[in-house]
């Protein structure tokens, strides 16, 4: 089957992973298994349930694109995911993340947060920004988990972060095209 999308966006990404963040628990388990600390609890064998999944939930310190609330063994875990396709990592967006996580844990909406990044794996590995947060999950590892099931949902959803992950290599090889373009006009006026 050919899926054909005219375009991707950020937000279109966000509602996917947010559909299987609320449905899908071994989707859940792929975020689990990203840091060495959430291994060692047992979350990605623990059972637990969902909560609560938002989009674009704002507060006085920015904007986390995804917060997944869930009960594992008795205690409310946040899950608080920034998604990039292709924008630029905003100065200190990680720690606005860290700042509204602490603040979630001081007004008891949850008992513990881990703060993600979701992106593609050449963004997360030349992104300054990108490195300052603590887990991350590269939309390559998501493209495989729906490549490894057989049904026409995860198709879809495998040709939509196909297309994600081309629609960042274009925007890159723009941006350097247009640096060098740049570079080369400057020069060609001292010339």
């Amino acid at each position: 089957m050919k899926i054909q999308l005219d375009s991707v966006y950020e937000r279109d990404m966000d509602f996917l992973f947010m559909r299987k963040l609320a449905h899908d628990k071994d989707f859940v388990r792929q975020f689990f298994l990203s840091g060495r600390e959430l291994i060692e609890k047992g979350y990605d064998k623990a059972d637990f349930s969902i909560i609560n999944v938002a989009h674009s939930v704002m507060t006085e310190d920015g904007e986390s694109d995804i917060e997944a609330v869930l009960s594992i063994e008795g205690k409310k875990v946040a899950l608080l995911i920034e998604d990039k396709i292709d924008a630029i990592a905003q100065p200190e967006q990680a720690s606005r993340y860290r700042e509204r996580g602490n603040k979630g844990l001081a007004d008891g909406d949850y008992d513990e947060y881990y703060i993600f990044i979701v992106a593609p794996k050449i963004y997360l590995n030349t992104n300054d920004e990108a490195r300052n947060y603590p887990y991350s999950v590269s939309y390559e590892e998501v493209l495989n988990y729906f490549e490894n099931k057989n049904d026409s949902r995860s198709v879809f959803k495998a040709s939509q972060i196909k297309q994600a992950i081309c629609i960042f290599m274009f925007t890159s090889l723009a941006r350097q095209t247009s640096q060098i373009y740049i570079f080369f006009f400057s020069f060609s006026q001292t010339l």
